[in-house]
């Protein structure tokens, strides 16, 4: 494979969990509150495989953290510091080949030796000691949790990939003292037994595999085994010119691990991601779909809108509201049309605590659009609340109004009853006789008149008493000042519904008719 290839591959290796977090991480998790951090630390003995690469161990100590995405899923980074070790012996070097082989070359004393492989041969042994630190983020793939079916075991097996950097700090020496690496490299000037050294950072892939336990809720333990590829030759300080020589170093650290389950901020997270079986998981919580639909549904003041989407979830019971689960305001005064004895006042109107437009005279007219807001009691006045006189008014003729014989702009005030009664009260006597006598002033004036019944009583009672209201004011015109009947129109409602204006009013309310 080219290296492009191997690049591209690394890079997909890397991204892929961003990607199964999205499919996997949100879908194959348990409905309640589950663990996604853990912490710990390790101890590894390590081993170097490069130019140097007797067999001597080392050791080392870090930490790690790991957040876990989904059962099967997780980032870990890991920090380590320690020793690597190595060496190259001329006796085991020179001897353990199959086949001779004259060396002339780089070192010169020429003689024939075994074939040591890969490695050109030396007649003096090298050590080193390399004072390291590294730092790399990995993708874990838990093997474990694959295993759908079955129920989950206490061990689990996993795959670890990623990059880093280590920093390394290499003495090494030759045994014997001989300039003979010097005269390699073509510098013959140096005091013989000088060191070779190395100091600075090079990028790593670490991949490998790893076995855990689990202890509970609070602990893993487990061994890790994780390969460093280096892009270095440094790593021993030994980097020969030769065609030969191995041109990039490796490093293995096995590692024992423990690793603390930390506790979110969540209630009942007692359980973590890595722990827990996908499909075990969804059937253990299966009547949680149904209990969360039952939430979703639930409708406390049973308004019909469901408490998740209310927002006032403690509307009074029977009253209409908007599909946000807010009462009903026709009018937008600020008082719910079931409080509101004037639901459909006028838009900008002041209304008083119970909703009714406020109208300081009780001509008929709000205040907010009365021109005279201290007309006459009982008294007709025009659309924009001015006193309306005729000729034989009580208050004095046109001298006290707009003028005697305006039969368009006109409005009437109600005639409105005692609780129960059907009897006028004294008060009214007057405005029945402006009526009149406008109707006389004014042959082709015809008047509504629509009878209320208390707001307490029933169809049937209201029926009655709303008839007989308008009964006696229609009666009293036709008595006392021959109106004709034919130039008045009669209705009345059975009962006080959210539509009729005043609606708790106990009225008569007489209009200009059409």
């Amino acid at each position: 494979m080219n290296k492009s290839f191997k690049a591209l591959v690394l890079i997909c290796i890397l991204i892929l969990p961003c990607f199964v977090e999205a499919q996997v991480g949100s879908f194959l998790t348990k409905y309640e509150p589950s663990r996604k951090w853990s912490i710990g630390f390790q101890l590894s003995p390590t081993e170097f495989q490069g130019d140097a690469d007797n067999l001597k161990l080392g050791m080392s100590f870090g930490g790690h953290a790991k957040y876990s995405y989904g059962q099967s899923f997780a980032l870990k980074v890991n920090a380590d510091i320690g020793q690597l070790k190595g060496g190259r012996d001329y006796q085991r070097i020179s001897r353990n080949g199959t086949s001779t082989k004259q060396y002339n070359g780089v070192f010169r004393k020429g003689k024939n030796v075994k074939d040591a492989g890969n490695q050109a041969p030396s007649e003096d042994s090298y050590n080193f000691v390399n004072n390291f630190k590294d730092l790399n983020i990995n993708t874990v793939f838990t093997l474990g949790n694959l295993s759908f079916l079955r129920p989950l075991r206490k061990y689990q097996l996993y795959m670890t990939v990623g990059m880093g950097v280590v920093w390394s700090n290499v003495k090494g020496d030759w045994e014997n003292k001989k300039d003979r690496w010097k005269e390699v490299a073509g510098d013959t000037s140096a005091a013989l037994g000088e060191y070779l050294s190395y100091k600075g950072a090079n990028f790593t892939v670490p991949f490998g595999m790893g076995v855990k336990r689990n202890f509970g809720t609070l602990l893993d333990m487990g061994i890790e085994l994780r390969m460093h590829y280096t892009r270095s030759d440094n790593l021993d300080a030994l980097s020969a010119p030769i065609w030969r020589n191995r041109f990039t170093d490796f490093y293995t650290l096995v590692a024992i691990q423990a690793s603390f389950k930390i506790k979110s901020n969540k209630k009942n997270d007692e359980n973590h991601y890595d722990w827990l079986n996908p499909i075990e998981s969804l059937y253990e919580k299966m009547d949680s779909i149904s209990e969360i639909a039952t939430g979703l549904s639930k409708d406390g003041d049973d308004d019909g809108v469901a408490d998740f989407l209310d927002k006032d979830p403690n509307t009074p019971e029977g009253v209409n509201v908007y599909g946000s689960g807010i009462a009903v305001d026709s009018d937008g005064d600020k008082i719910i049309d079931a409080n509101d004895d004037e639901p459909f006042s006028d838009k900008g109107a002041t209304v008083d605590n119970k909703g009714m437009m406020i109208d300081m005279d009780a001509d008929g007219v709000p205040d907010y659009r009365d021109e005279d807001t201290k007309s006459p009691t009982n008294t007709l006045v025009t659309n924009k609340g001015i006193h309306l006189a005729s000729a034989g008014s009580a208050t004095g003729g046109q001298s006290s109004g707009v003028g005697c014989c305006d039969c368009n702009d006109i409005l009437f005030p109600p005639v409105v009853f005692e609780p129960g009664s059907s009897k006028i009260k004294p008060e009214y006597y007057g405005l029945l006789h402006e009526i009149a006598t406008k109707m006389k002033e004014c042959p082709e004036l015809k008047i509504n008149t629509i009878g209320y019944p208390d707001g307490a009583v029933g169809a049937k009672s209201g029926e009655k008493l709303s008839r007989n209201r308008v009964n006696i004011v229609v009666d009293y015109l036709n008595d006392y000042y021959g109106i004709q009947r034919n130039r008045i129109t009669v209705e009345y409602k059975t009962k006080i519904d959210s539509d009729s204006k005043y609606q708790k009013n106990r009225k008569v309310e007489i209009k200009k008719a059409k």
